[in-house]
């Protein structure tokens, strides 16, 4: 009886325990950060369309709705002739299979390439993770993603690398940054900006 008496207070210690945990993470999740992304569109300066940034032809479409919440997201597009490999296994696989295509696999560049390399291809992940770092540098939080804005497996937007910040006030500066780094690496494709929540978890009780 006494043993029956101590498991009737463990378990009604851990409802308790439980519905101040679902408490908390529903205010968690309810912060305004969970559901929109810092500041104001009305902090993005940058026209939408083609213009001249650095001597250098970009264009900038969009935007378009971005995963949940209020979520944004912009393809931003070089004038170079370098183009982007977002998905480097499947290159890999065709480089190194039994698809092999002699030639192509030797125009893949090695990170960053350099002013006099003929190579015609960069990968996607190199290429914003340059630009991310720059973007922290300056003090802002960034990060590079799959499937940033929500996609699920083998729909349109899944496998595209995308470069992400979480408030409005950032946005210029990483359209300034993108086309300084496209036009160094001489790029000729686009890349999608994302402007989303941040990432918001449950919090463990206490």
């Amino acid at each position: 009886m006494k043993f029956l008496g101590i498991l009737l207070v463990l378990l009604f210690s851990s409802g308790f325990a439980c519905c101040g945990a679902s408490r908390r993470a529903i205010d968690y999740m309810a912060s305004p950060e969970c559901v929109a992304p810092k500041g104001d569109p009305s902090q993005m300066r940058t026209p939408i369309g083609e213009m001249m940034l650095f001597g250098y032809r970009l264009r900038i479409e969009g935007p378009q709705p971005c995963g949940v919440g209020q979520g944004k997201s912009f393809m931003v597009e070089g004038e170079g002739k370098r183009r982007f490999i977002h998905r480097h296994l499947e290159w890999k696989k065709l480089c190194e299979g039994k698809d092999k295509v002699p030639g192509d696999c030797t125009q893949l560049c090695e990170g960053r390439p350099m002013p006099d390399e003929t190579c015609r291809f960069v990968r996607a992940m190199d290429f914003a993770s340059e630009v991310r770092q720059k973007m922290q540098a300056a003090g802002h939080l960034a990060s590079v993603g799959l499937a940033a804005c929500g996609e699920r497996f083998e729909q349109a937007g899944y496998g595209q690398i995308t470069l992400i910040v979480h408030d409005w006030a950032a946005v210029d500066l990483a359209i300034q940054t993108l086309a300084d780094r496209m036009r160094a690496w001489r790029i000729g494709d686009q890349m999608r900006l994302a402007v989303k929540p941040i990432i918001c978890g449950t919090p463990v009780a206490e």
